[in-house]
């Protein structure tokens, strides 16, 4: 492996560390502002606007980040294309998705958090899990990995 192609890898090694940082940080905040184990309270404002900023900078920095090898054309592994070609159409819905969310829930410092906000957390939640699960697939790629969940599935464990 050339000294590039090893700077290149640790880049990318990076980028997913802190990625998937921002991703804890922003599960965390999820079931915080959800009362999800063991938060049993009702979100506090300032809880949602953290969750909501980190939110933003989580989806950011995975679609800066991570998509961006691929994007300008600097990824040239295969496996990893296939996987981003693959992935990415969804993951950019969601991405849509989580957009529209954090700019319908940006309001003014004195307004109460909305009644319906409950079921809409939930909603992003089950698309957070779907776009995780894509995410998984393309740092594998790019980790020169199998997914957890096609070693399990493909039987060999």
């Amino acid at each position: 492996m050339s000294a590039t192609e090893t700077d290149r890898r640790g880049q990318t090694r990076e980028v997913i560390e802190h990625m998937l940082a921002e991703r804890q940080e922003m599960l965390v905040l999820l079931c915080r502002v959800s009362g999800v184990e063991p938060y049993h309270t009702p979100p506090d404002r300032a809880d949602f606007e953290e969750f909501r900023q980190v939110l933003t900078d989580y989806i950011a920095s995975a679609h800066f980040g991570l998509y961006a090898r691929v994007a300008d054309g600097t990824e040239r592994r295969r496996s990893v294309l296939e996987v981003a070609l693959r992935n990415y159409p969804r993951i950019a819905e969601i991405t849509s998705e989580v957009v529209d969310f954090t700019e319908r829930y940006d309001m003014r410092e004195d307004e109460a958090l909305p009644p319906g906000l409950p079921a809409a957390l939930s909603v992003l939640g089950e698309r957070l899990a779907e776009r995780i699960e894509l995410e998984d697939q393309l740092i594998a790629a790019l980790a020169n990995q199998r997914p957890a969940l096609e070693i399990v599935s493909g039987g060999t464990v």
